[in-house]
């Protein structure tokens, strides 16, 4: 498998509403239509995200979280009660503008971290 990174690539935090003090985010949304938008890739073909995504639990009931990325469902994925974080994405490479949101089965005992490096002048 060739290494999707060119050496040449300048990596940058494109910041968002995670970069600006506590990394993680509680669900509170419970349907589609009201996901939260967790990350909108960077646009166009030539630059790269690059999303890894955990989830967590804070209540000693297992609850699912859903994931849509660019509006197709990932999930549910169940979410062991007390569940400390752990990654459902790992380094998933995203552009064009493709949004990834998510919402749960219940409000506010959800919660999600994410990290992301942007990969600048990705086409070769």
């Amino acid at each position: 498998m060739t290494d999707p990174i060119p050496g040449d690539a300048i990596f940058q935090n494109p910041g968002g509403v995670f970069s600006a003090g506590n990394p993680a985010f509680i669900i509170t949304a419970i349907s589609s239509g009201t996901a939260h938008t967790l990350h909108t890739a960077v646009t166009g073909t030539d630059d790269l995200d690059l999303v890894t995504v955990w989830v967590y639990n804070t209540t000693s009931t297992n609850y699912t979280l859903t994931v849509e990325v660019g509006g197709v469902q990932m999930g549910p994925i169940t979410v062991m009660r007390n569940a400390l974080p752990a990654i459902i994405f790992a380094r998933m490479p995203m552009n064009n503008g493709t949004t990834l949101k998510a919402y749960a089965d219940t409000t506010a005992v959800l919660g999600v971290c994410i990290s992301t490096t942007r990969v600048v002048n990705q086409a070769q």
